[in-house]
This record gives C-alpha cells, sequence and structure tokens, in this order.
C-alpha cells in the first residue's frame, strides 16, 4: 500500500492544471473508482431483481403445471436449436448495441466530462450486458429447481 501511495502522489506530481497547481486531479484516485463500485452495486441490484422476477415467473409456471396434473421438481430440458440461437444472437445484439453507443458518442464528439460520459456509459452497460445477459443465459441454461 505504501509503494502504491508514493508511486500515487509521485505522478500527480508531474500533472498541473492550468495555473501550475500540482495535486489538483488527485480526487480522480477517489471519484473514479467511486463510480465503479456504485455501478456494481447498481448491478448487481439489478441483477437480483431479474432473479427475483425469473423466480416470481417460475413458481407461477410449477403452479399452473401443479395445477394441470404434471410433476415438478423434473430436470429441466435442453431448449430447441432454434431458441439457441436466437438467444445466443440477442447477446451478440447487445454486443452491437454496446459498440454502437460508444461510436455514437465518438461520432457526435459528445463534449461532456469525462466522469460524467463514463458513470453513463458504465450505467448503460451494466444494464446490457450483466442484467440482459443473466435473463438471457439463464434462458438458455434453464435452473434447475432443488428437490
Amino acid at each position: 500500500m505504501a509503494i502504491y501511495i508514493v508511486i500515487l502522489l509521485t505522478a500527480y506530481n508531474f500533472l498541473e492544471d492550468k495555473q501550475g497547481r500540482n495535486y489538483t486531479r488527485m480526487l480522480e484516485v477517489v471519484r473514479i473508482p467511486g463510480i465503479i463500485y456504485l455501478s456494481l452495486l447498481f448491478a448487481w441490484l439489478a441483477i437480483v431483481l431479474v432473479a427475483k422476477i425469473q423466480r416470481v415467473h417460475e413458481s407461477r409456471k410449477s403452479e399452473d403445471l401443479k395445477n394441470e396434473g404434471e410433476t415438478t421438481g423434473t430436470p429441466s430440458t435442453r431448449p430447441s436449436l432454434i431458441k439457441e440461437i436466437l438467444l445466443i444472437s440477442a447477446v451478440i445484439f447487445i454486443y452491437v448495441v454496446c459498440v454502437f453507443l460508444i461510436w455514437i458518442v465518438e461520432y457526435l464528439d459528445w463534449h461532456t466530462p469525462l466522469l460524467t460520459l463514463m458513470f453513463v456509459l458504465t450505467f448503460c452497460f451494466i444494464f446490457l450486458g450483466p442484467v440482459c445477459g443473466t435473463f438471457i443465459f439463464t434462458q438458455l441454461i434453464p435452473m434447475k429447481k432443488k428437490q
């Protein structure tokens, strides 16, 4: 930790602002990881929300099957080839949307502070990546119920 602090202080000593002052950008060391950790918290909450929605959906589906007289708790079957292709295509589409979003920001030359841009893009990628990915992969690899 001491080595990190020495390297940090040495590196920020050479970064001067317009008035020639050193260490004015030192808050970046706190703000940038803070945004990332906050984004991590939002991603976790969103994934938990999607998982709860899926559990409610699955419990309603199992109640419907129980009412129809079918047995529950049987191992889930592998999805059809068409469903697998559609879900993998959805993952690729999400990746394309992320790349397109970055391209639009660069093409329009959106002048905004770096921290604002990082917060907006990170927030968008949280919902396009982990949340949508969680939903898609649980559809592709269905969860087995505990017996």
